[in-house]
């Protein structure tokens, strides 16, 4: 194998890297809703409103986070 024909293959190899790594954050496909577990604490994601909602803990709730809303639309 010539270095000619390497150059694609690491060129695969380096795109598939990104899209597995980049692939693992993607958005739910569904909104989320007030209350629902969230993956990442401090993530932003929107309702079927288009209102801001934020991922947190709740001081008297579960141990995990929570999608929230901002207060303010």
């Amino acid at each position: 194998m010539n270095s000619v024909s390497r150059m694609p293959m690491a060129a695969f190899v380096v795109w598939a890297s990104i899209a597995v790594i980049t692939g693992s954050q993607l958005p739910p496909v569904d909104p989320p809703s007030p209350g629902e577990q969230c993956p990442t604490l401090h993530a932003a994601a929107h309702d079927n409103h288009g209102h801001t909602m934020w991922c947190s803990h709740l001081v008297d709730g579960p141990d995990y986070p929570v999608w929230l809303y901002t207060g303010s639309y």
